[in-house]
């Protein structure tokens, strides 16, 4: 999963001119204060919740629909570095997030990996310019594939535990 997330992060090989030597320190302030303290909400209380009402595939479409339009105010500050970035592409990135830290959520009941990944999502957008290309579009269908056969597992050893 980790690999997917960075093949789909750095899709345009294309550095934001951040310096390296930060990275260790925006990590830490990502996974308190930019994005990965978030996860505290998604997966710690959203997803379980809709889980029990919803299929995988709408619970996650759902929390990653909520989690796309929570950051639309971001559109509207005046500097702010969402603003070089299309709306509609973020949209589209947390529905692919949401099915990823769903099933991450799903497989290992960790709120921790959850938080961790997200920040690291981030550190990952903050260092690369993300592009949708061929590396984006094949990166995604894999991803695709791996959550349909993986979701379809999960559900069936659900079903026998239930027996």
């Amino acid at each position: 999963m980790l690999a997917i997330l960075i093949l789909f992060s750095v899709s345009s090989l294309e550095l934001n001119g951040v310096s390296l030597y930060l990275m260790p320190l925006f990590f830490i302030q990502l996974i308190f204060f930019g994005g990965g303290h978030e996860e505290l909400g998604w997966r710690g209380i959203l997803q379980p919740l809709l889980d029990k009402k919803y299929t995988y595939w709408q619970s996650n479409l759902i929390v990653g629909s909520i989690w796309g339009i929570w950051h639309l105010p971001l559109w509207f500050i005046v500097g702010e570095s969402h603003q070089g970035f299309p709306f509609i592409l973020f949209f589209i990135y947390t529905l692919f997030l949401s099915f990823v830290l769903g099933l991450l959520y799903r497989q290992t009941k960790s709120l921790g990996y959850c938080i961790f990944f997200h920040a690291f999502a981030n550190l990952l957008n903050l260092y690369f310019v993300l592009k949708i290309n061929i590396i984006f579009i094949i990166t995604f269908i894999v991803y695709l594939i791996y959550t349909i056969l993986a979701s379809n597992r999960i559900s069936k050893e659900k079903q026998v535990e239930k027996l």
